[in-house]
């Protein structure tokens, strides 16, 4: 390695590092500033409580409505990288079993088409599955907007017994997204537009 070649790639090591100082930094002060507010909330809640100002089981459920709709918010606003972020994977299990096979000609896959789906640390690690490059670390999307793992013709899952944490996990049983009415078998207006779509669709490719 000749001496140019040898200052260059010093120059890009050092550049790193500062980047990598710099990063790690600015994380540390997130993480620190994180758990004050964190803590503060958690105190001033139980004191909140204690005092009986306000009542533990319907603050659970006012934050689990608070939660979904920040969520919702932050998944169709946010353009940088996102995680699952779950505590264990291994034995994730739908609230409720749903025959997906009987179902998809009526839903069309919808959960494969209006949900966005993100791999969790560990599944990103096993580098199975292909994260989209624009929008780390979601599933890619085809053009029509479905997963890039569902083929198109059977609506089935193409990587079924490696599918993530997030679809293992999902159920669309409650899902007001999907269904008028989940055991009538009766489609939600988005689900009903998907199957127009594709008609339209098998009928120009005809």
């Amino acid at each position: 390695m000749d001496d140019d070649l040898k200052k260059a790639s010093f120059a890009l090591a050092e550049l790193m590092q500062h980047a990598m100082r710099t990063s790690y930094g600015m994380i540390a002060r997130e993480a620190a500033t994180s758990f004050d507010i964190a803590a503060t909330v958690e105190a001033v809640v139980a004191l909140l409580i204690a005092k009986g100002v306000i009542d533990a089981d319907e603050l659970v459920a006012v934050r689990e409505v608070a939660a979904t709709r920040i969520a919702t918010e932050r998944a169709a606003g946010w353009i940088g990288p996102d995680l699952a972020m779950v505590t264990t994977e291994e034995e994730a299990q739908p609230a409720q079993l749903v025959d997906c096979e009987t179902r998809r000609p009526t839903c069309q896959a919808a959960c494969c088409v209006l949900g966005k789906v993100t791999l969790t640390e560990r599944e990103v690690r096993q580098n199975t599955l292909l994260w989209d490059l624009g929008a780390p670390y979601s599933l890619p999307r085809a053009p029509t907007g479905h997963c890039a793992y569902l083929d198109r013709d059977s609506l089935a899952c193409t990587v079924w017994n490696d599918r993530p944490y997030v679809c293992r996990s999902y159920s669309c049983a409650n899902d007001a997204i999907v269904w008028d009415d989940f055991k009538a078998l009766i489609p939600a207006e988005r689900v009903r537009r998907l199957s127009r779509t594709r008609r339209r669709q098998e009928v120009s490719d005809e």
